[in-house]
């Protein structure tokens, strides 16, 4: 039996362009990932929290349709107090850790913060000013808008 069957050695030993491959980001920091160090290493309990911490706050980044089988999942606002928990925590997770010997937050911290602000304060608009439920994450963060070319209008 094999405990984390999609996990091979190119998530932990990523070079180059693989870097910036978010689904290996997205297997690494799962749920089954956080499960078997639990179960492996029982004395890194903060460590199994912290990959479900990350992968909860990327379910939630990433919804896709209103209701899902795991509740967090769901599209933001659903289960809002859940949601905006984790979010909350990740967001004091990503705002004080450090990497390495950096003394600033690095790229992705500042991505993960914007990110979230705006989900908070985009719903809590849209719900006040035209009753929303619930908000689909999956696409307003996206790379396809970064990359798409920006025009200045001519005056």
């Amino acid at each position: 039996i094999k405990i984390c069957p999609k996990l091979k050695s190119q998530h932990i030993t990523v070079c180059g362009r693989d870097r910036q491959r978010v689904y290996l980001g997205c297997q690494l920091f799962s749920h089954i990932f956080a499960e078997a160090i639990s179960y492996l290493l029982p004395d890194e309990n903060k460590t199994s929290e912290f990959f479900n911490l990350v992968n909860d706050t990327f379910e939630i980044l990433n919804s896709r349709c209103p209701t899902h089988a795991r509740p967090i999942a769901s599209a933001f606002g659903l289960q809002s107090e859940a949601q905006e928990n984790v979010l909350r925590k990740f967001y004091a997770v990503c705002d004080t850790m450090r990497v390495g010997n950096s003394k600033s937050l690095l790229r992705f911290q500042k991505g993960f913060l914007t990110s979230i602000r705006s989900i908070l304060g985009c719903f809590s608009d849209l719900k006040k000013t035209y009753q929303l439920i619930y908000l689909l994450t999956s696409r307003l963060f996206g790379s396809e808008h970064l990359d798409a070319p920006t025009t200045i209008p001519s005056l």
